[in-house]
């Protein structure tokens, strides 16, 4: 099968996966935060500043986590993923750009953002991480900010 034809495949398989799982994400994730990221979402997401991309903003855990000057867009591949990102935003009064998309080809132009934010497309299944980051990089304005998440501290034995 050729590049294009394997993507698109691999695509499609990740829809699927998170159209059927999107009403258990939140359940499943609060496990893997507690366990491996603890603090994490807090911790880079108060230091995103500016105009920030959201790069698979899935069901839109990180929302409460923004400082409020923080103007918020982002894009998710799964529409089920995303109605419960915009349910989560409505519910916490917060105005975000929430749109459909693939963050392999994103739809925005180059250097409209201060900080690309990706936190759950790395414990998650995509379909092509490397250009799904290498497309991110194209967003950011000439100031470049980078946040990657805080390892956990060791547990005490």
């Amino acid at each position: 099968m050729d590049m294009p034809n394997r993507l698109a495949s691999e695509t499609e398989r990740v829809l699927r996966l998170y159209a059927k799982d999107a009403h258990k994400y939140d359940r499943l994730m609060r496990f893997f935060d507690r366990l491996l990221f603890a603090g994490g979402r807090e911790w880079v997401c108060a230091q995103a500043t500016g105009e920030v991309l959201e790069i698979g903003i899935g069901t839109g855990r990180n929302l409460p986590h923004y400082r409020d000057d923080v103007r918020l867009s982002s894009v998710e591949l799964s529409p089920a993923m995303l109605e419960i990102a915009r349910a989560r935003a409505h519910e916490l009064g917060r105005e975000v750009d929430l749109r459909v998309g693939d963050a392999q080809a994103l739809e925005f132009p180059d250097q409209s953002f201060t900080i690309p934010l990706l936190t759950r497309r790395t414990t998650g299944p995509a379909p092509a991480p490397d250009r799904t980051r290498s497309g991110a990089l194209g967003q950011l304005t000439p100031r470049l900010h980078s946040s990657r998440t805080a390892p956990k501290r060791a547990r005490p034995s």
